[in-house]
């Protein structure tokens, strides 16, 4: 059969096109054939907010704000082995750790604490807790994969929840964060740093050292970035009564 042609809007198209082209259909367009793209590219693209700032890094590592504008950001002495120091970025008032010497702002528009020593003899930058509103949502501090969400009682009393994340490149760190309501999240799920939530910040019925730099008693997430493998190597020491 031979194939009439029509010139139209300067194309030389087939003539059985034009009717679907004028009554705006897409059938005239051939569809894509099937993506081989990985199920979760869409997360991979460009966000459609920006990530929140970073306040410190790790190894290289940024560490994005869990929540746009936090009340405050307070560094501590960490209780879990394996917990590496952070970085902060930007201007540290106050710093009451006589162990620390806060490095130069570096024009980061940024105010941080470090606070009173905990006697635990870990680096005074080796945790952070974040203090938010009650019940904000908890951004991921890191781009990664979830690796752990597990609930457990804090002190054995007040109900929580651990997650996990591997950061992107960092196969054997894991940034951990405490005292949040973990959502829907789960092992796997893949996490983009400043822009995807984990969850909400839970509040508990008692005060922290933050509240005393804080004004006035307030939730705050937990965040360590820890070296699984010392962590681990710790366990195993305890275990064989080293």
């Amino acid at each position: 059969m031979r194939t009439r042609w029509i010139l139209a809007a300067g194309l030389l198209l087939p003539a059985v096109w034009i009717p679907a082209l004028l009554a705006g259909g897409r059938d005239a367009v051939p569809a894509p054939g099937p993506s081989s793209a990985p199920a979760d590219v869409a997360v991979e693209q460009e966000p459609s907010v920006p990530p929140t700032a970073v306040f410190a890094e790790v190894l290289g590592i940024p560490l994005h704000l869990p929540a746009p504008l936090p009340r405050l950001v307070a560094f501590h002495e960490a209780s879990m082995e394996g917990a590496i120091p952070m970085l902060p970025f930007g201007s540290c008032r106050p710093c009451r750790h006589p162990r620390f010497r806060a490095p130069p702002a570096g024009g980061v528009d940024l105010r941080y604490a470090v606070m009173d020593p905990r006697g635990r003899g870990s680096a005074p930058t080796s945790a952070v807790d974040v203090v938010l509103g009650g019940g904000a949502p908890v951004l991921s501090p890191v781009s990664g994969r979830v690796r752990v969400v597990r609930p457990y009682r804090l002190y054995g009393r007040y109900a929580d929840a651990r997650v996990a994340i591997v950061p992107d490149g960092a196969q054997g760190l894991e940034v951990v964060l405490l005292h949040l309501r973990s959502g829907r999240l789960a092992p796997g799920d893949r996490v983009v740093a400043g822009v995807t939530s984990l969850g909400r910040v839970r509040s508990f019925p008692f005060r922290s050292q933050v509240d005393r730099y804080a004004s006035g008693r307030r939730p705050h997430v937990h965040i360590e970035v820890v070296d699984a493998r010392a962590r681990d190597q710790a366990k195993d020491r305890r275990g064989a009564g080293g």
